[in-house]
């Protein structure tokens, strides 16, 4: 529907989307991290890039969350819930590091959000 096709290029990509939304005043999920080639990002009262160790760190008691890759993936193609307590995902069993290591490189992990129980 778009005119202008590089415009599909921009909203592709799940970690520039909330961006946009914030800055027209539209509501999205709150963001808890992102990873944008290998640089991770922790989101509080304002963006900071961390390390590695830092990320799987503060993840480890996240509790209930989304993740899905934020480049290359539509209709739901590789996210998954994640539920961590003590650095152990009570859904899948695995600990931070195996989910970290499998998550990619591009990806959002985002507050889990409840549908209303009309559209279930």
């Amino acid at each position: 529907m778009n005119r202008n096709e590089l415009y599909v290029d921009v909203f592709a990509d799940k970690n520039i989307t909330p961006m946009i939304a914030k800055a027209n005043e539209i509501k999205t999920p709150k963001s808890f991290f992102s990873c944008v080639y290998c640089v991770y990002w922790v989101y509080r009262d304002e963006n900071n890039m961390i390390t590695t160790n830092e990320f799987e760190k503060q993840m480890s008691n996240i509790g209930l969350a989304f993740v899905k890759p934020s480049i290359d993936s539509s209709g739901g193609q590789g996210c998954f819930s994640i539920n961590l307590v003590n650095g152990i995902d009570t859904i899948s069993g695995k600990v931070v590091s195996d989910i970290s290591n499998e998550i990619g490189s591009n990806f959002v992990i985002k507050k889990m959000i409840k549908c209303h129980k009309s559209i279930l």
